[in-house]
């Protein structure tokens, strides 16, 4: 499988960052670019976007999904619809906090709860948003922003 380099993510990302900061009520998601080791993908999305001055604008949300038939399946519509939806459910500007995501096949990988406390991080790190699987659900747990606020 061919993945999108990493510099070229960057620069996409924050071309889109710094589009979403100038209109009004935008917001960006994304997801880490598709690569064989997510988590070190997490790292390096850190670095490159430390101090970005518009990483307020913008929410990461991994792993990716796979559509039934196997095939990678962008992750963002899912989670713009579920944004939608708590929206009008508990409130504009409201996270979608341990909402259940469905209507795709699976997740690209499971998480282990290390790996869920590297995506989330700390106060003062990038954080990236896991979707967990439990029991028989997948649910996003503990939506943050970009720049790691919660």
């Amino acid at each position: 499988m061919r993945y999108l380099a990493a510099n070229a993510h960057d620069r996409l990302v924050k071309k889109a960052l710094d589009v979403v900061s100038i209109l009004p009520n935008a917001f960006y998601l994304a997801e880490p670019r598709r690569c064989s080791d997510l988590m070190s993908e997490v790292v390096r999305l850190r670095s490159s976007l430390a101090n970005h001055s518009h990483a307020q604008c913008g929410a990461y949300y991994a792993p990716g999904i796979r559509s039934s038939s196997g095939d990678p399946e962008p992750l963002s519509g899912i989670i713009a619809a579920k944004v939608e939806e708590t929206d009008n459910t508990r409130g504009i500007g409201k996270a979608p906090a341990n909402v259940t995501i469905s209507g795709f096949g699976t997740l690209e990988q499971s998480l282990s709860p290390t790996e869920v406390s590297t995506l989330v991080g700390n106060s003062t790190e990038q954080s990236v948003n896991p979707i967990v699987h439990w029991g028989q659900t997948n649910k996003i747990w503990c939506p943050s922003f970009v720049h790691g606020s919660r």
